[in-house]
């Protein structure tokens, strides 16, 4: 079985949202919903531009297909993780260490 970038982002944003799972109930949905947003939206710009410079390239036959014009749209999987995952971390690290 090949490991595409799909399955590669979910096995791997599975697992990161599993282990912060218990700091997300106390981040703001309007807060993460915008910062999601506006990551997709820098994502959007910023990897296009960096595919394009021929930065980085892929083995596109692990991609879906489908591109953003350029940039595969499993990239995005990236930054919604991130997005989830950084605030949900900083509240757990937050009530560990007494704060909060």
């Amino acid at each position: 079985m090949n490991f595409t970038y799909l399955l590669t982002i979910a096995g791997f944003g599975l697992g990161a949202v599993a282990l912060v799972w218990p700091g997300f109930g106390r981040l703001s949905r309007r807060a993460l919903f915008a910062t999601v947003g506006l990551l997709l939206l820098l994502t959007a710009i910023f990897d296009n531009l960096i595919v394009a410079a021929g930065i980085v390239d892929y083995r596109w036959a692990l991609t879906l297909g489908i591109t953003t014009p350029i940039a595969p749209i499993e990239d995005y999987g990236y930054a919604i993780v991130a997005a989830i995952c950084v605030p949900a971390l900083w509240h757990l690290l937050a009530r560990k260490n007494g704060k909060k």
